[in-house]
């Protein structure tokens, strides 16, 4: 093990020897840690273990030290593991934590043994993919604060790269943290020298904390933003939201989406609180608002006694034939995991526009690969916000799954739901203001102006737009105008098609050129 950036090095440890030397180091890591330490090792002892109360005790302990604990670890895990420790049984959860603390076994073994078996008191109690992840370091720490120490990955191979120490990122958990161990204690001797300090391995995570934590003053503005937003809001979208994503699923299962028909799709009908089209737009906004313009969106509907349906279709039977069929090769092809083509079979099978009915199913279908986000231009915000460049090609499909694959990168992302990266990416970042690229743009909240304007003239013949400049609305005034002569001028139908694919920035001139 080598540091071949010693620029870095030995910036770094000046400054924590700054750091320590003014009295931070005690006030800010020292006190708190050691008092964790204080209060969960003796809850973690061998005498503990046998208790029959366990599992209440050892509750009580971490709650009388919730803050250090969620100083250390995210709170969801936190949280996550209180519920755990209220529900599980005592001889079980001895069993497991005697296991882990088998100091004549391999400790990638029963580390990585103990993530297993409590993953599956966790499917059983808190029903989901949850796992206790690195909390366990903390446990090992607690117990062992001679060996073991707190682990935080991000901070690790933060530093380890600013400092040039080689790092193997693969492994189990277990293998993970023995790595980080050795590093530990590497880093221990160094800093020992280079500070003159006497230092612990708590110390030592300390160390690489402080040091992490200081890449804030250079750090993108999206890590900035989402620190602060983890204050007050969770990574993790509500059990009810959970229960209508399952509920949508149960409904119209993925597999059979080709059989649908007018009567189980379209609104409009007799029963059309049963159909797709209200489902997706009205029974589940929770789960992407796509709300807004009129019933052409879906494609084909009914009003009155008549079928209505997108000019693109022969007829009404066409459309739900091409729109079902469409809407299982786009699920098969996510599900397989041929991303490529998702827009070719939507333009092709589905037809252009649509992008509610392209990306909101399969958003619900599959929250780890398709964010429900229904506009290119809200993308391409949110892709500069990331530093990356704009998404060139054509489709919202592409561009939507460069995105999501853009915030997986990022381990800071890794406990979050697709919702709730949508969440903060509109509460951080509004596409709706301007960031100076580009003029305020407006999605679906487009087709509720443009339907306000429409209800404003039926009243009245004269209005004015007013607002800063910049702000859209001579643009906005451009798509009404156009809007206003498809309805009253050619047709109602296109006028409705005309407002979707403004909605969707998913169309070009061409597309209409013939309706005028």
């Amino acid at each position: 093990m080598r540091i071949k950036n010693t620029a870095n090095w030995k910036e770094a440890a000046r400054y924590f020897k700054e750091f320590s030397d003014s009295g931070k180091l005690d006030e800010q890591e020292r006190e708190y840690k050691n008092g964790l330490l204080a209060v969960l090792g003796p809850a973690l002892s061998d005498e503990r273990l046998d208790s029959e109360k366990f599992p209440s005790n050892l509750l009580e302990a971490c709650r009388n030290v919730n803050s250090a604990l969620t100083n250390l670890t995210h709170f969801t895990a936190v949280n996550d593991f209180y519920e755990y420790l209220r529900n599980a049984d005592a001889n079980r959860l001895s069993t497991l934590f005697r296991q882990l603390f088998d100091e004549g076994r391999p400790l990638a073994e029963r580390f990585d043994s103990f993530q297993t078996e409590t993953g599956k008191d966790y499917d059983a109690i808190l029903n989901d993919r949850r796992r206790m992840r690195w909390f366990v370091t903390v446990l090992l720490a607690a117990r062992m604060p001679s060996k073991y120490v707190f682990y935080r990955p991000t901070a690790f191979e933060y530093c380890a790269d600013r400092f040039g120490i080689e790092h193997a990122k693969t492994g189990t958990n277990g293998e993970r943290y023995e790595r980080y161990l050795s590093l530990v204690r590497f880093l221990k001797v160094e800093l020992q020298k280079e500070t003159g300090l006497e230092l612990n391995p708590i110390d030592i995570h300390s160390f690489l904390w402080v040091e992490y934590n200081r890449r804030d003053k250079n750090a993108p503005e999206w890590k900035r933003r989402l620190e602060e937003w983890l204050v007050d809001n969770s990574p993790r979208v509500s059990e009810r939201i959970l229960e209508s994503r399952e509920a949508f699923k149960a409904k119209f299962p993925q597999d059979s989406l080709s059989l649908l028909t007018l009567e189980t799709y379209c609104l409009g009908t007799e029963n059309y609180k049963e159909g797709l089209s209200w489902w997706l737009e009205f029974h589940t906004p929770e789960l992407g608002s796509v709300k807004g313009g009129s019933s052409a969106k879906w494609g084909v509907w009914k009003s009155g006694s008549e079928w209505k349906f997108n000019r693109q279709y022969e007829d009404a039977d066409d459309a739900i034939e091409k729109i079902g069929r469409g809407l299982q090769d786009l699920v098969n092809a996510t599900a397989s995991g041929d991303l490529e083509q998702l827009d070719e079979i939507a333009v092709n099978e589905i037809g252009a526009g649509k992008t509610a009915l392209r990306i909101k199913p399969l958003s619900i279908y599959f929250p780890d690969k398709i964010l429900p986000i229904f506009s290119t231009k809200h993308i391409n915000k949110f892709l500069r916000v990331f530093g990356q460049d704009e998404y060139k090609g054509t489709g919202v499909l592409g561009p939507n799954l460069r995105l999501y694959e853009e915030i997986r990168r990022h381990p800071e992302f890794d406990e979050f739901d697709g919702l709730r990266v949508i969440d903060f990416l509109y509460n951080c970042f509004n596409p709706f203001e301007s960031d100076g690229a580009e003029p305020l743009e407006k999605d679906l909240q487009t087709m509720n102006s443009i339907n306000v304007l429409r209800d404003i003239t039926n009243r009245t013949r004269n209005f004015i737009l007013y607002g800063p400049p910049g702000t859209g609305k001579t643009w906005l005034a451009d798509k009404f105008s156009k809007f206003l002569l498809f309805e009253t001028i050619v047709d109602s139908k296109i006028a409705s098609e005309y407002l979707e694919a403004v909605a969707a920035d998913d169309f070009t001139a061409e597309h209409f050129a013939e309706a005028t």
